[in-house]
């Protein structure tokens, strides 16, 4: 049996009670071993044991070290980053370098870079320069054609591997992207652009884009069935731009346009729709080769007398607006197609009747008790027939006799019900190429 005593002094009582018994000759004890631990050996002990924590610890700190060395090293075995993709101009036929960007797309798996090249200029046997993650290395995926998509794979020293996409095209290109950028939005829906356009496949197969394949540049951009919510400044540069037609079935948050849009000379036909734009910008005209503007289904309440610069126009629809009144000069205008229903006019200016030029006129759905008087100094001796004359759906109370004067095809004045009497004169014109659309109750007197 061990005996562990801790104090000095009570060994020393103990031990001469052990000599005491042992001189009786009556009784006998039994031997024990006793082990005295000092407390100077106790404090050695300890110091040993906290050497020891504290060498536990320095191993313990010398394996954290270990272990932070060997994630780095594992980061590094592991990166699989295209870091940087350019044409040096020192090693292509180009005046200076072309860098790629990163363009994000709705796909989280893909990696995709566009490098805007010049135009007319022939990247198809271009040499990049590449830059990875340190210790990887790199692959061409199938052709190394670079006027069409090229697939580059990216791969670790532990053999991970990532892909990434270039792409190339010109400014005009760029400016899609950038339009691209704009609206992509992250909710699967077929009306989204990022599911509209595949960056990756030729222009010639992005939804709505028209361009000149001999010189690349854009001329038509019909995104009726693409939800546009802004338009990009960089819409400007497409300067060879014919046609632009931004609309969709339901209402989008676009409430303004890019001034750069009225620096677009060569622009002939523009439709604005399903907006909630309230204002046309003064700006509209700079764009004097409009031969159509459309900016129906929006929600303006006037138009800028800057509209009358457009000395090309000849179709002009203001529909679905929130319209009720026009200035002067817009009614002089020299249209052929003029659409201004479903707004709040109440009354018309007589200037539209000098129109020489007008062949339909469409005012139904609004809220006009009377059409206006055509001026004494209309002729018809060089007035076109006017095909379309519609006032259908309005507060009419009453027909001028005057309206006899004008040469048309179609007048419609049904649903008016608080129109009675149509002058004679007007009814005369009915028969032969003319046709008058009234309501049973209106009467001819």
């Amino acid at each position: 049996m061990k005996l562990r005593i801790k104090n000095a002094m009570l060994y020393s009582l103990i031990l001469l009670l052990v000599v005491s018994i042992s001189c009786s000759d009556d009784e006998m004890i039994p031997s024990e071993e006793v082990v005295v631990i000092d407390e100077g050996d106790e404090g050695d002990e300890g110091d040993e044991g906290d050497e020891g924590d504290e060498g536990d610890e320095g191993d313990e700190g010398d394996e954290g070290d270990e272990g932070d060395e060997g994630d780095e090293e594992d980061e590094e075995e592991s990166g699989t980053k295209l870091l940087s993709f350019r044409f040096m101009s020192t090693e292509n036929p180009i005046n200076t370098d072309l860098i790629g960007i990163p363009v994000e797309t709705y796909k989280q798996d893909q990696n995709l870079l566009f490098v805007e090249t010049p135009f007319g200029v022939d990247v198809s046997n271009f040499a990049p320069t590449i830059e990875v993650s340190p210790e990887a290395t790199f692959e061409i995926v199938g052709d190394d054609d670079f006027s069409k998509t090229v697939t580059y794979r990216v791969i670790a020293q532990n053999g991970d591997s990532e892909e990434y996409q270039i792409i190339t095209g010109n400014p005009d290109i760029s400016v899609l992207i950038a339009l691209y950028n704009a609206n992509k939005q992250e909710a699967v829906h077929i009306a989204n652009i990022n599911r509209k356009w595949d960056l990756t496949t030729p222009v010639s197969e992005w939804t709505g884009v028209s361009y000149d394949e001999t010189t690349g540049r854009v001329k038509a951009l019909l995104l009726s069935f693409v939800r546009i919510h802004t338009i990009p400044a960089e819409i400007g540069n497409l300067q060879f731009l014919e046609i632009l037609r931004i609309k969709h079935p339901h209402p989008e948050a676009m409430e303004s346009l890019p001034i750069g849009l009225f620096t677009l000379e060569r622009l002939e036909r523009l439709y604005i729709n399903n907006t909630n734009i309230e204002q046309i910008p003064a700006e509209i005209g700079n764009l004097t080769n409009l031969k159509t503007l459309d900016f129906g289904q929006n929600r303006l309440t006037a138009v800028p007398v800057e509209l009358a610069q457009l000395q090309n126009l000849t179709k002009l629809s203001l529909h679905s607006n929130n319209l009720d009144a026009l200035p002067d000069e817009v009614w002089e205008m020299k249209l052929t197609d003029f659409y201004i229903m479903d707004n709040n006019f109440r009354r018309i200016s007589n200037l539209i009747w000098k129109n020489e030029r007008l062949m339909i006129f469409t005012v139904e759905r609004n809220k006009l008790t009377r059409i206006p008087d055509v001026p004494d100094n209309v002729t018809l001796n060089n007035r076109l027939p006017l095909n379309i004359l519609n006032f259908k759906d309005n507060e009419l109370e009453r027909i001028p006799a005057s309206l006899s004067k004008l040469r048309f095809r179609r007048l419609d004045i049904s649903n008016n019900f608080s129109l009675t009497e149509i002058p004679q004169e007007v009814c005369d014109l009915e028969g032969g190429n003319t046709v008058i659309i009234k309501d049973v109750s209106a009467v001819c007197q």
